[in-house]
Parts: structure tokens; sequence; C-alpha cells
């Protein structure tokens, strides 16, 4: 891993209305794909994918733009409550 400081003023765009995905993975082939918009942060998504897993593992992703399609970053938190 690296670190360095970074310039706030060199980003030239900011999604302040982000889209989640969350990934309920029962087995490989079997992911029930579910797309969030409207939350108010990462940690309401985690919450309720939390709340509806029902024991299944679950990935969150956060959308991003792509000239193509919608692309994915997996978000990977690691929360203590």
């Amino acid at each position: 891993m690296h670190t360095s400081s970074v310039d706030p003023r060199d980003v030239d765009a900011e999604v302040t209305t982000p889209v989640y995905r969350v990934y309920f993975a029962e087995t490989e082939t079997m992911v029930d794909e579910i797309r969030i918009t409207g939350a108010r942060d990462v940690l309401e998504v985690v919450d309720w994918a939390e709340s509806d897993a029902r024991g299944v593992p679950f990935t969150v992703y956060c959308e991003h733009p792509s000239s193509f399609n919608p692309g994915r970053v997996t978000l990977q938190l690691l929360l203590s409550r």
C-alpha cells in the first residue's frame, strides 16, 4: 500500500448521490443483485444489507460512471460498532 498527500483541487467531478449495488451470494452461481439509490450513505446500505442478508454473504459495490456501462468499485468494509 502507498500513501501520498493530495490536492483536493485536482478532482474534476464528484458524485453527490452515489448508486450502490449489493450482491448476496448464496452460492457461486446463485447471486441476488440489488441496486440501491437514495441512500443517506454507505453505512445505511450496509445496515440494510445486514438486516436483509439472512446469513448470506454479501458484497457492497459503488457504481461509477463509464463511457459504456456503469462500472463498479468494491467496498470492502470492516466495521466496528
